[in-house]
This record gives C-alpha cells, sequence and structure tokens, in this order.
C-alpha cells in the first residue's frame, strides 16, 4: 500500500491510482445501486400489470330499487328499458305494480297501456286514484300526429273514465276522472266531459 507524503499542510497519498481505488471501495459500501432510467422497477412493473378495478354500474344499484325510493331519474330509465305495454302489464299485479305505473309516465309508447290502465280502473278501486294521476299525465301530452297506437285500448279507457266521471261517487275518484276527461278533450280526442249520470 501506498505511504503519506506531507505537501504544504496536505496529506496526498504517494500512489495516486490507489486513493482512487479507495474512494470507489468506499462508494461501493453505501446505497443499493438504484435502476438506471432506462431500467424498468419491479414495484412499477407489479402494479401496471395488476388488473384495473372494475367501474361502478352506471344505474347503482339497480333502476327498480333506486325507483321504489322515488328517483324520478329511474323511472325514466325504466321507460327507456321497457315498452309501453310490458309496462302496462306489470302495472296490474305484482310488487313493482307502483313503479311500472309511475314509469308510464315517460314512456314515449304509454298508449301501449291504455287497456292495461282501463282494467285496473275496472277491477281495482283502491288503485283508482294512482292510476286516474297517472292517466291524467298522459292526457296532457300533444295528441300523436299518427295513428294512435293501441285504438282499442284508447276506447276502453274512455269508456272507463266516462264510466268514473258519470257515476262515480263525488270525491277524488270522479274529480280526477273528470280532470283527465278533460285532458284528452284538450288533445281532441273526446267532446266535453261528462259530469252528470245518465
Amino acid at each position: 500500500m501506498g505511504e503519506f507524503e506531507w505537501h504544504g499542510g496536505a496529506m496526498t497519498l504517494a500512489e495516486p491510482g490507489r486513493w482512487v481505488g479507495v474512494l470507489l471501495a468506499v462508494a461501493a459500501c453505501g446505497d443499493e445501486p438504484k435502476p438506471s432510467a432506462g431500467a424498468p422497477s419491479t414495484t412499477t412493473s407489479a402494479a401496471t400489470t395488476a388488473p384495473a378495478p372494475m367501474p361502478p354500474p352506471p344505474y347503482g344499484p339497480g333502476p327498480w330499487t333506486r325507483a321504489s325510493a322515488g328517483d324520478v331519474q329511474a323511472h325514466r330509465r325504466l321507460a327507456e328499458l321497457y315498452d309501453g305495454q310490458r309496462l302496462g302489464a306489470w302495472a296490474k299485479r305484482g310488487a313493482r305494480a307502483g313503479i311500472a305505473l309511475e314509469a308510464l309516465v315517460y314512456a314515449e309508447d304509454a298508449e301501449l297501456a291504455f287497456g292495461a290502465l282501463a282494467e285496473i280502473l275496472e277491477t281495482q278501486e283502491a288503485r283508482r286514484i294512482a292510476v286516474l294521476d297517472v292517466v291524467y299525465r298522459l292526457a296532457l301530452r300533444p295528441p300523436r300526429q299518427t295513428e294512435a297506437l293501441d285504438p282499442p285500448g284508447l276506447a276502453r279507457l274512455l269508456d272507463q273514465l266516462k264510466q268514473l266521471a258519470s257515476h262515480a261517487p263525488a270525491g277524488p275518484v270522479r274529480t280526477r276522472a273528470v280532470s283527465a276527461w278533460r285532458g284528452f278533450a284538450r288533445a281532441g280526442y273526446v267532446g266535453p266531459p261528462p259530469t252528470t249520470p245518465p
């Protein structure tokens, strides 16, 4: 090993090559070498190869569940997913009858449910007010520029409205039946509402 010499108060190594070797040895004892910029990191590679988490469903737990909690957008979604005929069939009975009934308000082809709504008015007295509220909202729509989607269903519904407006006892059912009839009259489907029994 080289000997140290003194030059002007500074200590130097007699063999400069060995001094460089010592410095390299000391540097090697420090932190572990880091990968170069071009070398892929093991941690980074593992993170990029892991599967991405699945995105949440677009309508939460489902439009039926959300609609049962009063979510209007969920009712609109049901009207997009199912046609008026199917919603009308579901509105007649079952656990989802009330939800399907309300979804009809937003269905473009809700006329396909007119026959089903007439059947409910005829056979389910306890639901008449709820059905008449929906029928009234449908009656306020602008009239179709084409033929009715279900002329027999429309005729049956108008007949039920006429019966309720004429013969139902004074009260909410009769009042709503008259209001729905007036809505259809404004659209040109019928004449003035029959408000007195024959």
